[in-house]
């Protein structure tokens, strides 16, 4: 479709003069590249911080633990910066008239805009992660195990999809407010809100208050209404979701409480990619389902009301 391969082209070559989200796209690179050395002199010291627990973590993958922080908010600058005009600016200034004027479908912009901003954040999530592991590895000297580089490369695909779902929410929002302002401040305050502990606080008071906290104190198998009905509400956080997925990717083991009661004892398994990814179906579900629905809503927003 020549159209939509134009729309790309244009929304990429837009990007590259966009002084905010370039400035953006420089401070996680920037981050990203600290976040590694430090994580090379956490890993040569055993920081204090990991001295009770290394026994169950995978001291070569602090990294990802160190990188969570830097994707749940610098990343999410990345995402609005460059989302959250994506639309009512061009709006605002006449070009997106002038641009539907040519033998251009509407649908073929909004799906170039989408498309475009797509390759964006995830080339640029796999940029500064790829540099962050770049910096850790060189300066440790650790040789991975093919393992590891999975965990690292699920977490950063993981990581990709926080960061494409916050874009999808500011695009929405950039059609669905005129003035760019606002939809700035929609999408910060939406993005607080996933990055906050509300999902979390929220989770535990509603199985507190049907099961008690003497039985909600760990998830376990015996207690898998609590596990199920707590997860559900933790996870509608993609960001609390992610940071499940990270804490399971350094693990070396996975801790279960099995039975109840008195007779209540921790089981230690190994992890695999294949039963962390099954262990948290439900925070990845989330991490998809949010980019699928924002695109799909930016879309039929912006291809069912009057945008010019």
């Amino acid at each position: 479709m020549p159209g939509l391969s134009c729309i790309v082209k244009k929304e990429l070559s837009d990007a590259a003069s966009n002084r905010v989200f370039l400035l953006s796209c420089f401070i996680l690179l920037v981050s990203c590249a600290l976040t590694g050395i430090y994580a090379a002199n956490a890993y040569s010291m055993l920081d204090s911080r990991f001295l009770e627990i290394q026994a169950h973590r995978n001291m070569e993958l602090v990294i990802i633990w160190e990188l969570l922080p830097q994707i749940k908010l610098v990343g999410a600058l990345v995402s609005v910066a460059y989302g959250f005009n994506a639309v009512n600016k061009e709006r605002n200034e006449g070009n997106l008239k002038v641009l539907l004027s040519y033998p251009i479908y509407r649908d073929q912009v909004i799906l170039g805009k989408l498309l475009a901003s797509l390759i964006i954040i995830v080339f640029v999530t796999f940029l500064s992660l790829g540099l962050s592991l770049t910096l850790y590895l060189f300066l440790t000297n650790i040789v991975l195990s093919l393992e590891e580089y999975v965990s690292y490369f699920a977490f950063t695909c993981f990581s990709a999809l926080l960061l494409v779902g916050y874009l999808g929410v500011s695009i929405f929002l950039s059609i669905a407010f005129k003035d760019p302002k606002m939809s700035l401040i929609a999408a910060f305050l939406l993005i607080s809100v996933f990055n906050s502990w509300i999902f979390l606080s929220y989770g535990r008071l509603v199985t507190d208050t049907l099961y008690g906290k003497e039985l909600t104190t760990w998830l376990t198998s015996p207690n898998l209404p609590v596990r199920f009905i707590r997860d559900l509400i933790e996870n509608l956080s993609p960001a609390h979701g992610l940071k499940n997925l990270a804490y399971q990717l350094f693990s070396n083991e996975l801790g279960f409480y099995v039975g109840s009661g008195s007779e209540t004892s921790l089981v230690w398994i190994e992890p695999s990619i294949w039963n962390i990814i099954t262990n948290r179906l439900d925070a990845i579900t989330v991490l998809i389902i949010i980019p699928v629905i924002s695109f799909s809503a930016s879309y039929m927003l912006f291809t069912r009301r009057d945008v010019t």
